[in-house]
């Protein structure tokens, strides 16, 4: 799992990507967790595929977001943390694999102040 970008600044942009490889296997499911909460999930299987869960401050860009990424709007302070994707193969293995990452939310970088005399 990748963070881009890794110290994302608050009020932008971030994107979570999950990488992953199924081999032979379809694909089931793909999950992203804040913590232990569920805010996205694509199904390919299901309609619609993609899912939007409520999660207080987490404003997911459904256009951007699909089986291998998701795209959160307007980074706040209180999304710094873990993060983790969940990739789930369709029958009949149903074989499953979880990668956590942290993301940190950093504020606008401030020019050093000039001492003076």
């Amino acid at each position: 799992m990748v963070v881009d970008p890794p110290a994302v600044r608050r009020g932008q942009h971030a994107t979570l990507r999950c990488l992953y490889e199924l081999d032979d296997s379809p694909l089931y499911s793909v999950k992203f967790y804040r913590g232990l909460r569920e805010f996205y999930r694509y199904s390919p299987g299901q309609q619609p595929s993609k899912k939007i869960f409520p999660f207080p401050g987490i404003n997911v860009d459904a256009t951007m977001s699909d089986n291998r990424q998701v795209v959160i709007k307007n980074v706040g302070f209180g999304l710094s943390g873990n993060f983790s994707c969940e990739v789930t193969a369709d029958a009949p293995s149903f074989s499953t694999a979880t990668e956590h990452i942290s993301m940190q939310v950093v504020g606008k970088l401030s020019k050093p102040r000039d001492a003076g005399p």
